[in-house]
């Protein structure tokens, strides 16, 4: 069960009492907004930014643009993605944290770090 590389060779724990129940949580929460959002599984896909362990892609189709920001670093990062990629209008953040020092209204946004999120654009 493991032996010298520990936990990569461990089989599943099929005990439902010793899964991680906040992980668990977390995964659905990714497969309920990959279906109610058709975007995510069949969008046309873009790359916004990829720089300093952070990076950000946007996913967009006739009825809506989603866009994925990801921190990878051990530290908060800012992004300025490029205006004409994500656009003026109003966004929402559907799941994760990020905050627009200057509004929602435009391209800057800040990141924590280990952090990710999905924001409709």
């Amino acid at each position: 069960a493991g032996r010298h590389d520990p936990e990569c060779r461990q089989p599943f724990p099929w005990d439902p009492g010793k899964w991680n129940q906040d992980l668990l949580s977390f995964v659905k929460s990714l497969i309920a907004l990959r279906k109610s959002h058709e975007v995510l599984r069949h969008g046309g896909y873009a790359r916004l930014y990829s720089a300093d362990g952070v990076y950000a892609f946007k996913r967009t189709s006739d009825a809506e643009s989603i866009m994925v920001v990801l921190n990878a670093s051990d530290q908060t990062r800012s992004i300025s993605p490029n205006v004409d990629e994500v656009g003026r209008g109003q966004k929402s953040i559907l799941l994760g944290e990020a905050n627009f020092p200057g509004g929602r209204r435009g391209n800057h946004l800040t990141i924590g770090a280990r952090q990710g999120a999905v924001i409709r654009l």
